[in-house]
């Protein structure tokens, strides 16, 4: 029997525990159709995580590109502060993974974060 490991960047995993959260809460709150009534917001709600599960995995798919333009990064660290408003702590865990790697990338200083990560999973 062959044992199969991979590294998981600390990244991917956040995004990917919270693309799971958003898609468990949709699927949670989509219970609520069968009710009579729903509030008059509900459908906005529900619309607005469906875009922002959208976001997130073209977060995650386009990140070689983003990751090293300044901008694109900056954008994208905003749309994680703003995702985190919704309750989402993988979206903050995500941006302080962002943001611990541009700065150990620029003092190529040791990255604790990452080597907690890849001992665990």
């Amino acid at each position: 029997m062959v044992k199969l490991t991979t590294k998981i960047a600390s990244l991917k995993l956040f995004a990917s525990y919270a693309i799971a959260t958003y898609i468990l809460v949709i699927l949670t709150s989509a219970l609520n159709l069968f009710k009579g009534y729903v509030a008059d917001t509900f459908y906005i709600a529900e619309t607005l995580l469906i875009v922002l599960t959208i976001i997130l995995i073209i977060i995650l798919t386009m990140e070689q590109t983003w990751k090293h333009h300044d901008l694109w990064r900056r954008i994208v660290e905003v749309l994680l502060l703003l995702m985190t408003l919704t309750g989402n702590v993988f979206t903050l865990l995500m941006f302080v993974s962002i943001r611990r790697y541009q700065r150990t990338s620029q003092i190529h200083s040791y990255n604790g974060w990452e080597s907690f990560i890849r001992k665990n999973y």
